[in-house]
């Protein structure tokens, strides 16, 4: 998308820019009341946790609205001074997307983004995208279909995941979470990327590096080694390649194992049960 296509916003100490397309009056007076439109009745929560997700309605013009969702960044610390340097999450989401587009990669139309670049205000940072509808993180897929159906969706994310590579789209956190998948009535599958402020560009993807990143995909076990041969087509999985994936994966999930029972024990001591 070209810079002509993308217009700035100075809103009360808040700077960001919007998709030309989406800049109408009533949309720039709905984004000054962005914080507190967020925890209003009128917001959907989605999420809640480090990054906050509502789903808003927000006007367009009259009689039009847009059904957007909001992801809320709020840096403290180091994190907050790092983006002075690189740039917000929420500018890092919006210019993703907006990456992803232009390679022809889908994921959900960006709208617009907000920033505070103070390092001494707290404040959070917004990211706007539109609605997926009729859409479902992949691991519902995983735990609900059928060996049949499974394969068959297994096929068509091993083709998206290989073209994404092919065009040098790297995500680092390609996993269940950042995967929206939806189902078109004539049994297409169309695969969504989320968490774009990790997407990065690579000239070029290697062999090692693409079976590292495709890791986080909680695959069943059991159709894991039949994801990579589609994945891969007619080069074959070599025992090297299997050795590296799987123990890659073994790492990743003894990882997730240490982060949650860290997190717990954490907790227990805030409640003083230890």
């Amino acid at each position: 998308m070209s810079e002509s296509a993308l217009r700035k916003i100075e809103l009360d100490g808040w700077r960001g820019e919007i998709v030309s397309r989406y800049d109408q009056p009533v949309l720039r007076r709905a984004l000054r009341e962005l914080p507190h439109l967020t925890r209003s009745p009128e917001a959907s929560v989605l999420m809640e946790g480090r990054n906050r997700l509502v789903c808003l309605n927000l006007p367009l013009g009259q009689n039009e609205f847009i059904e957007v969702v909001v992801k809320e960044f709020r840096p403290r610390g180091l994190v907050k001074l790092r983006s002075l340097l690189t740039g917000s999450k929420a500018r890092r989401s919006f210019y993703g997307s907006l990456f992803l587009k232009q390679n022809l990669i889908k994921a959900p139309e960006p709208v617009a983004y907000l920033e505070n670049r103070s390092p001494w205000q707290e404040q959070a940072e917004y990211f706007l995208a539109t609605k997926i509808k009729d859409s479902r993180e992949i691991r519902f897929y995983f735990q609900k279909y059928s060996p049949e159906q499974l394969d068959l969706l297994l096929l068509k994310l091993a083709a998206f995941c290989r073209e994404m590579h092919c065009r040098g789209v790297f995500h680092r956190d390609l996993s269940d979470g950042n995967i929206l998948v939806r189902e078109t009535e004539t049994g297409i599958y169309e695969f969504f990327l989320l968490d774009t402020n990790r997407v990065r560009l690579k000239r070029k993807i290697g062999r090692l590096s693409r079976l590292k990143n495709l890791i986080r995909l909680g695959l069943p076990p059991s159709r894991q080694r039949f994801f990579l041969e589609a994945y891969f087509g007619d080069k074959k999985i070599s025992f090297l390649d299997w050795l590296w994936y799987r123990s890659l994966k073994g790492l990743y999930t003894l990882w997730i194992k240490i982060k949650k029972w860290l997190r717990l024990r954490a907790l227990a001591r805030r409640l003083r049960l230890q």
